[in-house]
């Protein structure tokens, strides 16, 4: 359980980066050293569990009992290595959420300014015979716009 002292230490180390860095850095250590002492553990059951025999026990018997144990230690390893990675990822995303969030005022402003210095769009032409607009054609063929403006061959 955590106590108020905890908390109170946690919640102060959430809102400064430089604690934070520090924390998960700290958390990081102890979790490479849970890591080794993960790898010399599975090193030694390893070796005890291969040593065990039991009377009538086939050549393999022995490793293919140790096998389930090893793996498990292997995987708890491995989840060791991820949460490291894990913690890690989260401090240099932390710093870059702060330099996000002190670059934003000026991002925000520089696009104020952007959208005051646009020029008013130029108004559309009220005569319809204006240049833009496209002409029709003068000779009396259109190109058909559906099947049905086909003609049948007769």
């Amino acid at each position: 359980m955590t106590t108020p002292d905890d908390r109170a230490r946690l919640r102060y180390t959430a809102r400064t980066p430089e604690e934070f860095a520090a924390y998960t850095a700290g958390l990081v250590r102890h979790l490479g050293d849970l890591r080794t002492s993960l790898a010399l553990l599975g090193q030694e059951t390893s070796q005890a569990l291969r040593e065990t025999s039991v009377a009538g026990d086939g050549r393999f018997d022995a490793r293919l009992r140790a096998l389930p144990v090893e793996r498990q230690l292997a995987k708890t390893i491995r989840s060791l290595e991820s949460a490291a990675k894990s913690l890690e990822r989260s401090a240099l995303r932390r710093i870059a959420h702060d330099s996000r969030v002190a670059a934003l005022p000026a991002q925000r402003a520089a696009k104020a300014l952007e959208k005051a210095n646009k020029k008013p769009p130029k108004s559309a032409p009220v005569n319809q015979n204006s240049a833009s607009s496209p002409q029709p054609a003068e000779n009396s063929y259109t190109e058909p716009r559906n099947i049905f403006d086909l003609k049948r061959p007769a």
